[in-house]
């Protein structure tokens, strides 16, 4: 914490060399902060506003998780299933969407031989996760308004409990441990 740049050390930080390169990657696991940051708001009574930020951290946990899981399996192949934008904007694995890259990233890393069995998700609960996410941040206002009116309808813990649930259920159906946290 020390550091003019204030970058924060984590303990799931790690280095890794892949057998082509002689270069170290430097990376970081977020994904359970995100799912911390979604069961405390889960907790909280708030209102719409710890609703809302549930959501949001049930969703950004989604998005990082996808993505850690992938490059756990195919480290050295991370970039055929989250393409780098500078070279691959024209690519439409760029700019996938949260549930498509849920549907998509299992299949395609069983396609490639390197899980054992398609997992089929249930990925509705998903989808309305996504649109909520989606209403309360990048919607006009007058919709924002809207979408916070529709989160009296929502239960504290949905959105934990729909993100906890597909991870769950990924695991379960691949036959391996999910992370402890959960």
């Amino acid at each position: 914490m020390g550091s003019k740049y204030g970058i924060e050390r984590t303990s799931g930080q790690r280095y890794k060399a892949n057998d082509r390169s002689s270069s170290v990657v430097h990376y970081a696991n977020f994904s359970e902060r995100w799912y911390t940051d979604a069961k405390r708001e889960a907790a909280a009574t708030e209102g719409h506003h710890s609703k809302r930020r549930e959501i949001i951290a049930a969703a950004s946990f989604l998005e990082t998780y996808i993505f850690e899981w992938a490059r756990s399996l195919a480290f050295d192949r991370i970039e055929e299933y989250f393409p780098p934008m500078p070279r691959f904007q024209i690519d439409p694995r760029f700019k996938r969407s949260l549930s498509n890259k849920w549907k998509q990233i299992p299949a395609e890393l069983y396609a490639d031989r390197i899980i054992p069995v398609y997992p089929k998700l249930k990925l509705l609960p998903l989808g309305t996760l996504v649109k909520l996410r989606y209403r309360l941040l990048y919607s006009p206002m007058k919709r924002r308004l809207a979408a916070l009116r529709e989160l009296e309808s929502v239960a504290h813990g949905w959105a934990l409990d729909v993100a906890r649930r597909l991870v769950l259920d990924l695991h379960e159906q691949l036959g391996n441990e999910a992370p402890r946290y959960l």
